[in-house]
């Protein structure tokens, strides 16, 4: 088994239906829009960049990280506006024959985010992957999102589950603004029944 295959990722991309939209041999470009009702209805746009290369080194992600936010228009599929129920996480997965320390410690650190926007880098050699496995209170919601694609992009001969799993913060989150949103429903006519009796 050759742990460093890119066709493996690509596979399983497409299986978890993200498009290719950008190939060439030692490297593929794939995105997917997908509504995630237990975010509280948010749309996420995903774009992966997995990369076959020979080292990489934190300057290395840098540089990825800089091309994928300064492209982000042009590679986002989804007219919605980045922020309110809208959000892109950006995924860049490092396949390496060599690993620098100073890309293990970046892959590990905290993922960059901003308002609705994550970049999460993953680095994989022939015997280890890393990457940020960790919840933040910051974007809490989305980290299953992207932690699950990662698991799948740097381990896809795992068994792969039937679908992917829910955001069980976000879900909690999205029960507890409904519950809100109907209780003060409810309220508004009970406050004008009192007021009229």
């Amino acid at each position: 088994m050759d742990t460093l295959d890119l066709g493996a990722r690509k596979a399983e991309l497409l299986r978890l239906g993200f498009r290719v939209i950008a190939e060439d041999a030692t490297s593929f470009v794939a995105v997917r829009s997908k509504w995630y009702w237990e975010c509280m209805f948010t749309k996420m746009t995903t774009l992966v960049v997995v990369r076959r290369v020979a080292a990489v080194s934190a300057e290395d992600i840098g540089a990825d990280a800089k091309w994928i936010l300064t492209n982000a228009d042009k590679l986002d599929p989804s007219a919605l506006p980045t922020g309110f129920q809208k959000g892109r996480i950006y995924l860049a997965v490092y396949l390496a024959d060599r690993v620098d320390e100073t890309a293990w410690a970046r892959a590990a650190k905290k993922p960059w985010a901003d308002f609705g926007t994550f970049f999460v880098p993953a680095v994989r050699d022939a015997s280890r992957a890393v990457y940020f496995s960790g919840t933040r209170i910051w974007g809490a919601v989305y980290y299953p999102i992207f932690q699950f694609l990662l698991g799948r992009l740097v381990e896809p001969w795992r068994p792969a589950p039937e679908k992917e799993p829910l955001s069980v913060s976000g879900l909690i989150m999205t029960l507890l603004v409904l519950f809100m949103l109907i209780g003060a429903c409810l309220c508004i006519p009970l406050a004008i029944a009192i007021g009229n009796a």
